[in-house]
């Protein structure tokens, strides 16, 4: 299994109701990409002293990190970058193999 985390820092000026169309989009990734197991989408809740400055984001749990790079390539994961895009200006990264 691979946790994909991926934390955003949003553009000034985007709401929460600017993320819920991006949010669907990415948790419909679940049924769109072979070996995804779960998505979550969420706002930040960690203290905002450790947060640096990413507040939203979210996890995607792939059967296997061959799962994970196929899913870079997809051309529906292609298709939700855009709309990311439009949303936020600067991410982090982080998997986890377990």
């Amino acid at each position: 299994m691979v946790d994909h985390v991926v934390a955003y820092r949003l553009r000034a000026g985007v709401s929460g109701a600017d993320t819920v169309p991006v949010a669907r989009a990415i948790e419909d990734l679940r049924h769109a990409i072979p070996g995804v197991v779960s998505v979550r989408t969420g706002v930040n809740c960690g203290p905002e002293a450790y947060r640096g400055g990413y507040d939203w984001g979210f996890v995607m749990t792939f059967q296997s990190r061959r799962d994970l790079i196929g899913y870079f390539e997809h051309a529906a994961h292609l298709a939700v970058i855009p709309m990311v895009e439009t949303i936020t200006e600067d991410l982090v990264v982080f998997d986890l193999e377990y």
